[in-house]
């Protein structure tokens, strides 16, 4: 471990490219989880342009939109591109034929965040009407409408599962939703700030929380009870991203990387960087993280190389003594999902925990 202090910043990240990606402002940058090599920026001029990492020519150029793209994420196979727009409508792009696919009008404002859902064609948005809808694609309508946040909701994640969504919002607050129940299932009130991420640890029951109030805190899912807290950044968390095996978390603030532990708390590396505002993180592999930023109308990529970060719990580089908050938990009337997409959510298991421990499974949803 020692000899990782030996790596300069220059060792640890390396720009990958700058490059001009739109011709009126960005909004918004993804890369495609399936490759890591495939990127997508949706801006103003109403443009979503699909890029190759290293290539500063897009590949190519998805117009015919109705307003300013302010969200733009792949499915799980890079075939598909979902943009949220300005208007409140989502647009489902064929990648192969670069052609409109489905509209998916609903939202009454802007919609600002986007997910897939793992194992069916199933779309979670978030927006600044305050709502969470879900949609089925084939059906081309939404099946579920999410009532409860009082501000604009910033993140929406399906868990691996497939079995719940998670979403955060401007109110400080983070919900875990049950699909197939079609209800609130627990409420966190941990934060003193907007909720700016939200990630889902890739093997066990552990959500990852990142807010405005510089901190990131880790919640048990089978407990419903916060396992620790993170120290306070020096700003805002605008991305998290877990290690590929689930060792660590690796959190981008907008002149920060850090990686952190949870049990217990600690910040086990930090490095200064000057990649400014964050807007994705992708663990791309076991040696790699990649980091997107954004800049007016340009984006910047950035290579993190993670054999140079120290993810080795017996040599942290502090050890935050916070307090546990208790979360709130609250139950609206519930929403349940039509009969058939109730059956294609639940045709996985959900995901067990890799971990020794004996902890039960997380609880089984309610039929719908």
């Amino acid at each position: 471990w020692l000899c990782l202090a030996h790596f300069n910043m220059a060792e640890k990240i390396s720009k990958i490219q700058e490059f001009l990606a739109h011709t009126d402002p960005v909004n918004c940058v993804t890369f495609g989880r399936k490759s890591g090599g495939l990127l997508a920026t949706g801006g103003d001029d109403r443009k979503i342009n699909i890029w190759a990492v290293g290539n500063p020519n897009a590949l190519t150029s998805l117009t015919g939109n109705s307003a300013g793209v302010e969200v733009v994420q792949f499915d799980s196979q890079e075939e598909v591109v979902v943009a949220g727009l300005g208007s409140g409508g989502l647009r489902v792009w064929d990648l192969e034929q670069g052609k409109i696919a489905r509209t998916l009008p609903g939202h009454t404002s802007n919609v600002r965040s986007i997910d897939f859902h793992p194992y069916g064609e199933f779309i979670a948005s978030g927006s600044l009407d305050t709502t969470i809808k879900v949609w089925d694609v084939r059906r081309k309508g939404c099946i579920q409408t999410y009532k409860g946040h009082t501000e604009v909701v910033n993140c929406t994640r399906f868990s691996p599962d497939g079995r719940w969504i998670v979403s955060g919002s401007d109110d400080n607050t983070v919900k875990l939703w049950d699909l197939t129940a079609g209800k609130l299932l627990s409420e966190f009130s941990l934060h003193t700030g907007p909720i700016t991420w939200l990630e889902f640890h890739p093997n066990e029951f552990l959500l990852a929380t990142a807010s405005a109030d510089r901190t990131v805190k880790f919640l048990d899912l089978e407990t419903f009870k916060m396992v620790s807290t993170s120290k306070v950044d020096s700003s805002r968390v605008r991305a998290m991203a877990f290690h590929p095996a689930g060792s660590a978390l690796y959190t981008a603030s907008q002149d920060m990387l850090r990686c952190h532990g949870w049990e217990p708390a600690a910040c086990l590396d930090a490095v200064a960087v000057p990649w400014g505002h964050v807007h994705d993180m992708f663990a791309r592999s076991e040696q790699s993280l990649l980091v997107a930023s954004l800049s007016g109308s340009t984006v910047s990529l950035w290579n993190v190389n993670l054999d140079t970060i120290n993810n080795d719990r017996s040599h942290p580089i502090d050890m935050p003594d916070i307090p546990v908050v208790r979360s709130a938990v609250s139950e609206p009337p519930a929403a349940r999902l039509p009969p058939a997409a109730a059956a294609a959510i639940s045709t996985k298991p959900p995901v067990r925990s890799n971990s020794s421990s004996s902890a039960p499974s997380a609880p089984a949803p309610a039929p719908a």
